[in-house]
C-alpha cells in the first residue's frame, strides 16, 4: 500500500492533486516540492461549475477563507461571439445544452432566438445580471456557477490550505528522479 505521494509541481494542478489527496486519503502522506525558480503565471484562471463543486462540495471546504483570499468573480457561463447567431450565445454551466431537443440533436445544437433565455443563468447573463435577490435583499447563489480568479491568489490560497491539511511543501530543484523498487505483489 502506497503510504506516503510527492507531487511535483506548486501551481494550482499540483496543490489541488495534494489537497484532494490528503482530504480524501487523511492517513497518506503527502508532500508537494515546487521549484524555486519558477513563479506562478500570473493569469487569470477561469473554471466551469466543477471547480466550486469540487471545493465546496467534494472536498467540503469553507468557501468563506477561499472568496476572502482569492477574490473570485463569479461567472455563470460564456458568451459565445461566433456561430450561425452574429450576436452569439451564451454557454451556461448547467445542463441547458446538453438537454435532448429532437432525434440525435440536443438543444445546444438547435440555434434559435429564444436561446439566450433557455434557463435562468442565460436570461440573467443576456441582462448583464449575477444572482437574483432573495426577499431579504442578499444574494440568491444559484447552482451551475464557475469562477474566475486571479492564478496568484488562487494558489496562495490554495498553499494555506495544504499547510492546514498537514501537506509538507518543499522549495526544491528536481534534477533527476531514480525508480524506486518493483512491487512484487
Amino acid at each position: 500500500m502506497i503510504d506516503h505521494l510527492v507531487i511535483l509541481g506548486g501551481g494550482s494542478a499540483g496543490f489541488l492533486a495534494a489537497i484532494t489527496l490528503k482530504i480524501k486519503i487523511p492517513q497518506l502522506s503527502v508532500r508537494l516540492i515546487r521549484s524555486p525558480d519558477l513563479g506562478i503565471i500570473g493569469v487569470g484562471e477561469g473554471s466551469t461549475s466543477d471547480l466550486p463543486n469540487h471545493l465546496h462540495g467534494y472536498l467540503g471546504l469553507d468557501p468563506k477563507p477561499f472568496l476572502l483570499r482569492a477574490r473570485p468573480s463569479y461567472k455563470l457561463g460564456v458568451h459565445f461571439l461566433w456561430g450561425e447567431r452574429p450576436q452569439g450565445y451564451n454557454y451556461t454551466f448547467t445542463n441547458q445544452v446538453s438537454q435532448p431537443y429532437a432525434p440525435g440533436k440536443t438543444i445546444g445544437q438547435q440555434v434559435f432566438e429564444e436561446f439566450d433565455d433557455l434557463d435562468l443563468c442565460s436570461a440573467l447573463m443576456s441582462r448583464n445580471l449575477l444572482f437574483p435577490a432573495q426577499p431579504n435583499g442578499a444574494p440568491h447563489v444559484l447552482r451551475g456557477f464557475g469562477y474566475h480568479v486571479e492564478n496568484a491568489d488562487f494558489v496562495g490560497w490554495l498553499e494555506e490550505e495544504a499547510v492546514r491539511c498537514g501537506i509538507v511543501i518543499t522549495d526544491a530543484r528536481v534534477n533527476s528522479v531514480e525508480p524506486g523498487p518493483e512491487d512484487e505483489g
